[in-house]
């Protein structure tokens, strides 16, 4: 077992959300669903959780900011899904991993998928890399030559 050290316990309590920033269904057309409520504050690639009135919560990532509303893409369909279900704002795509996750099984946010906790790590890291220079880059080689 990983020993917890004050490091672990002080990036834990950093990481928790004092305030939920909750926006409203208002549309939903085509795999997508518009947002109000959370323009002021959301940015772009930014995690939500749709909360129907039905069914189990599905996450979503904000692709379009326009007016008082927002665009989500959310995981899976919109099967279920209603005008006025529940939009929590979750923020940027960080995640902070650590040794202790060597073995284990997670998901692409750093979620435990063996249902056994996880610990999270001291320094987050952002889940999207940064776009390298294409001019910046090592030429590729002389690739296949004709005998």
């Amino acid at each position: 077992m990983h020993n917890v050290g004050f490091e672990q316990v002080s990036a834990a309590i950093t990481s928790l959300q004092v305030v939920n920033h909750i926006g409203r269904v208002t549309h939903i057309w085509q795999g997508m669903v518009e947002v109000s409520g959370l323009a002021e504050i959301a940015a772009q690639a930014d995690l939500v959780q749709i909360q129907p009135r039905t069914g189990a919560p599905r996450m979503g990532e904000v692709l379009g900011l326009s007016g008082g509303n927002i665009s989500v893409l959310p995981d899976g369909d919109c099967a279920g899904l209603q005008i006025g279900d529940e939009v929590v704002l979750l923020g940027g795509t960080n995640i902070a991993p650590d040794d202790s996750w060597i073995g284990r099984v997670v998901d692409p946010l750093g979620q435990s998928l063996d249902g056994q906790p996880i610990l999270q790590g001291t320094q987050t890291r952002a889940l999207k890399g940064e776009v390298p220079n294409p001019t910046a880059r090592r030429p590729l080689g002389g690739g296949l030559r004709p005998e």
